[in-house]
């Protein structure tokens, strides 16, 4: 058998651990002759009892000392508001350090990242973090080389993830890894995902964005145009779907989503496009004819301005989990949505020449927290789920 054991701690995250569990625990529904369950999960604590999480529940959990002798096959760290304490924990971070060597594979869920970078062992290594929280990461642990342009990454036994929908993806990887891609899919249908995504999946896709500037008006076209990427989606065809003439479609689009029809079907196209490079081996020319960008240098063109490379080395870097040729612009612009990239644009748009990984010498470590006042520390740790911190508990009181 082969031991998960969760680290849990004060106000976890509940949602980010159950959704990261419940592909294992869904392995036995596996209608599979070959397929066993290898797993058996147990949650532990530095003293071991009930532990508080986020919403106020208990959980049971094991002493750190209870499985001194345990062999530890995968070791999880989820976070929630309650990181910002754990990274102070002296005995927790001597643990996971002193047990690391031992242990085959050590993921992070969201902010549970912080509690892995505090031990040293994330130093120089690739990580992925919420893209909210991208910068306070990268300042705090400047050895860590930390991005935000994925659901979830590995980087030899380091696993990560930076919230709640990529810790699913992240547990279907580690499955597939263990039982194979077969036993991968059934389990992503039992859960009714979308997909058995990829960890190099952008955080927030391109209709989320415009979703998220705009109101939803234009969200049945958006629907639309999805699923009519390969026809000429000229201005005119789209103020034809929405029923509005082209001059007071242009003006009305514009002002509700912060971009032009033209760049938001671009975007589409290449968030398309990105899946199809990933997940099938299909000809980069055959990809864009289907996803009508018409000819593959056009494509090339669209990728190089939003990703910094082409499609044969995008696909190519996803895949083998070699070095991101993302810019921090292009992260920048694949997240804060297309009001603020269109701004860019106006001002020029010059590339940060800054790297998304800082190897510089380290700031002492848990100082940032540390310092601020409580409600941004409630803010910086907010994690994926519309998590929030409990109204009961604040740090200054312990």
């Amino acid at each position: 058998m082969r031991n998960i054991v969760v680290l849990l701690f004060d106000q976890a995250s509940i949602l980010t651990l159950t959704g990261v569990l419940e592909p294992f625990a869904l392995i036995g529904e596996v209608d599979q002759p070959d397929i066993r369950n290898p797993y058996t999960i147990w949650l532990v604590s530095r003293e071991g009892g009930p532990v508080k999480t986020l919403i106020g529940h208990s959980m049971d959990t094991l002493s750190i000392h209870d499985i001194r002798d345990m062999p530890i096959d995968t070791l999880m760290i989820p976070g929630g508001f309650g990181t910002q304490l754990a990274i102070y924990d002296e005995d927790l971070i001597t643990w996971i350090s002193d047990r690391a060597g031992s242990i085959r594979r050590i993921c992070s869920l969201g902010t549970g990242v912080w509690i892995a970078a505090e031990t040293g062992l994330l130093d120089h290594r690739r990580v992925v973090v919420h893209w909210r929280l991208l910068d306070d990461f990268t300042r705090q642990y400047p050895n860590v080389c930390s991005e935000a342009g994925s659901l979830f990454l590995q980087d030899g036994p380091i696993w990560s993830s930076p919230g709640l929908a990529g810790a699913i993806d992240l547990s279907l990887a580690l499955i597939e890894e263990d039982l194979g891609r077969g036993c991968a899919l059934i389990l992503a249908r039992l859960l009714v995902v979308f997909m058995k995504r990829p960890g190099g999946q952008p955080q927030l896709s391109a209709a989320l964005c415009s979703q998220a500037e705009g109101s939803d008006r234009f969200d049945g076209l958006h629907s639309w145009i999805m699923a009519n990427l390969h026809r000429d989606l000229s201005v005119d065809q789209l103020a034809d779907v929405a029923r509005m003439s082209v001059r007071n479609f242009t003006r009305v689009y514009q002002a509700t989503t912060g971009t032009t029809p033209a760049k938001a079907v671009e975007a589409l196209r290449l968030e398309a496009v990105g899946r199809a490079l990933l997940e099938t081996n299909a000809r980069i020319s055959d990809i864009a004819q289907r996803y009508g960008f018409g000819d593959e240098e056009r494509m090339r063109r669209a990728f190089m301005r939003k990703f910094g490379v082409g499609p044969s080395a995008y696909r190519l870097q996803r895949r083998t989990g070699g070095p991101t040729a993302l810019g921090r612009e292009a992260v920048a612009n694949e997240h804060v949505g297309p009001r603020l990239v269109m701004e860019r644009e106006r001002l020029g748009n010059q590339p940060d020449s800054v790297p998304l990984s800082r190897i510089n010498a380290p700031e002492p470590r848990g100082t940032a927290l540390r310092l601020k006042p409580f409600r941004q520390r409630a803010q910086f740790l907010l994690e994926l789920g519309n998590e929030r911190p409990s109204a009961r508990f604040s740090p200054e009181k312990h």
